[in-house]
Order: C-alpha cells, then structure tokens, then sequence
C-alpha cells in the first residue's frame, strides 16, 4: 500500500476494519461534525503503519501534512479543530472530569474488549473469563445510563461516541446482554439510531 499524505481538505483515515472500535469512535466523531472523510484499511500492513505511527496501531488520521493517532488525541482535535457542535465542555473543569472519564472507560472496559476481539479467532480459555468481565462492569454501571440524557450529560458528547461504540460490540460478543439490561437497551436505541451512528455503518 502506497503512503498517502493529503493535501486537499478531506481527510483520510486510516482503519483496520471491523475489529477495530478505536477507529469506530473516530468515524463518529467525524459523523457528529459532518466532516467527510476517506477511510483506508491496512488490514495490519506493518510497512504503512511504521511510516504513519511509530507504534504501529490505528487508528491514524492525516489532515493535510499533520498525522495523527491515540483515538483520544484525534477526536479532541476534530472537536477543536471544527467547533460546532462541540462535543467536550468549554468549562475546563467540566472538561477535564469528561477527559478523565473517558481515559477511565478506556482503561476499565476498551482493553478488555480489546483483549476479546484479539482472542475471538484464537482457542483461549480467557476469552470467557473476559466476556463475562466485562459484561458484568457494564451492568454493575447501568445505573449511570439513566441518570441523564446521554451518558452523564445533558448533551451528546465525546463519552458517547465511546459508550455507543462499546455497546455496538458488546452486542455481537453477547446477543441478549441488551435485551437483559433495560435502561441500557434504551439508551443503546438512542444511540444506534443516531444520524451519525447510522453514517458510521455506511462507512464499514
């Protein structure tokens, strides 16, 4: 694959397809801003990752000259970048706690989901142990998907391009999780049918 550095104002991104949910919240990301964008799969294409990310992960995303990549560094960026609508508080305490938040979500439940997706296609005795984890960490917090509109907030926000991600998911590793967990079925519908959810998936 050829590497790919742009110059025009859309932007490419570039992804490893399905399994790849920190790539999946970028889209939506973009989605929620309108932004168009042209997705590149490497499929783990070693050399064009090396020349676009030292550590040799995505998602990456290049905005003319400048590449990035760390989901949390793109999406505040595309927040920054394009304003309206804003996707994390201007209030810097309230942003910090959503910053801290999402840092928690990442740390707490997208590794592990991680950890399942790398071991779908492989024989592990974990792979149970750490589906029903991380099933079990969301439904001890369902609470907290009822407490406000969106996740813990008035407005969409950052948070949900993460949470909506994960519940997307989560649904493939656990069928009936949702079905199970009314207040986060709820929440999930709102989400799922989301105009820039539904983008997001024409762009799979």
């Amino acid at each position: 694959m050829k590497l790919v550095i742009s110059t025009k104002t859309l932007m490419i991104l570039y992804t490893n397809g399905f399994n790849d949910p920190y790539s999946h919240i970028v889209k939506i990301t973009l989605a929620e801003k309108c932004l168009n964008f042209e997705e590149q799969l490497v499929k783990k294409n070693m050399e064009v990752l090396k020349n676009l990310n030292p550590y040799c992960y995505t998602p990456i995303l290049i905005d003319r000259a400048l590449i990035l990549y760390k989901t949390e560094i793109i999406t505040e960026y595309i927040d920054e970048r394009f304003p309206h609508p804003p996707l994390l508080p201007i209030n810097p305490i309230l942003k910090a706690k959503t910053k801290l938040l999402i840092y928690r979500i990442n740390k707490d439940w997208f590794k592990t989901l991680s950890y399942i997706l790398n071991l779908k296609y492989n024989i592990s005795e974990n792979l149970e142990k750490y589906k029903r984890n991380l099933i079990l960490q969301i439904s001890n917090a369902k609470l907290l998907f009822d407490e406000m509109p969106y996740f813990l907030s008035e407005n969409f926000s950052l948070i949900d391009c993460w949470i909506s991600t994960l519940l997307w998911y989560l649904k493939e590793i656990d069928k009936d999780f949702l079905k199970r967990e009314k207040v986060i079925h709820e929440y999930s519908k709102k989400m799922f049918s989301r105009e820039s959810f539904q983008k997001m998936l024409n762009k799979e």
